[in-house]
């Protein structure tokens, strides 16, 4: 089986340059039109500029706390293959991870940022030792294919204990 979370990585993409964009039309709003060089609703133009710029923050450093990954997993032919990549604009980091079917030890699935996303762990058994390999998120991994992933590895945890 192979996929892949292309789609749901353009929408994050898509997402972080939208809320950027109305920020940005916002600050310019704010900045220079008439209407806000009188206090509106009673608030100042200040007020409103803090609001902004805790609101874009905010969900800034949640898209960061999420970490986010390109995913791909394939598991034709004698490998077991993931490759992945934060979805950071400045990333040049890209990982592939890729483990005979047969050396294939054990993997684990921890939550983390409140229980809200998952990070994934392989490992394969390698001479006489176990290598943890690093962790994948799967924040933007579908549930589906999350599920279909955890039951392709968890039928290799089952072929190689025998």
């Amino acid at each position: 089986m192979k996929f892949d979370n292309r789609k749901n990585t353009y929408q994050i993409w898509l997402g972080k340059l939208l809320t950027t964009s109305i920020a940005t039309v916002l600050v310019i709003t704010i900045s220079f039109t008439d209407f806000f060089k009188t206090p509106v609703l009673g608030i100042d133009k200040s007020w409103y500029f803090i609001a902004l710029v805790i609101l874009y923050s905010g969900l800034s450093i949640f898209s960061i706390l999420r970490k986010p990954h390109y995913v791909f997993f394939s598991d034709s032919g004698d490998k077991i293959i993931l490759r992945f990549y934060p979805t950071r604009i400045f990333n040049r980091k890209k990982s592939s991870i890729e483990i005979p079917k047969q050396s294939f030890f054990s993997w684990e699935v921890k939550p983390f940022l409140l229980g809200t996303c998952e990070m994934l762990y392989v490992y394969g058994k390698f001479k006489s030792r176990v290598a943890k390999y690093p962790g994948i998120s799967l924040s933007s991994v579908s549930s589906g294919d999350r599920e279909k992933l955890k039951a392709i590895l968890k039928s290799y945890v089952k072929k190689n204990s025998r």
